[in-house]
């Protein structure tokens, strides 16, 4: 993953550059072109990162909503939703148990 970032980084320096100097150059069409691939090549880096393990702190507690989420308790990945009973809060996996103690999240993937 991190090469992929890295290429994909460096092709939106290298996008941003040429459109900086096509400016200059007072061409339009090629500025802007390479702006638009700048831009899809920094929408693909925010999708790789929604694809990365996050720290669980910044996972969503929307109501009912299941994310992958490690364990260390398990050393695998678990299907778990964030719940919130006034007093105690705890991510619950799918079978009940609420001692995940979760380290990482990330969303599930698209259905096939």
């Amino acid at each position: 993953m991190k090469e992929i970032r890295e290429a994909l980084q460096h092709g939106v320096n290298i996008f941003t550059k040429y459109a900086t100097h096509h400016e200059r150059k007072k061409d339009q069409r090629k500025f802007k072109e390479n702006l638009e691939h700048a831009d899809k090549l920094t929408q693909a880096l925010t999708l790789l990162d929604k694809m990365d393990w996050q720290p669980i702190e910044t996972a969503p507690k929307e109501r009912g909503l299941r994310v992958l989420v490690w364990s260390n308790w398990f050393k695998t990945p678990t299907i778990a939703m964030y719940q919130d009973f006034g007093n105690y809060q705890c991510w619950e996996g799918e079978n009940g148990n609420r001692k995940l103690e979760p380290t990482h999240w990330k969303p599930l993937p698209e259905k096939p």
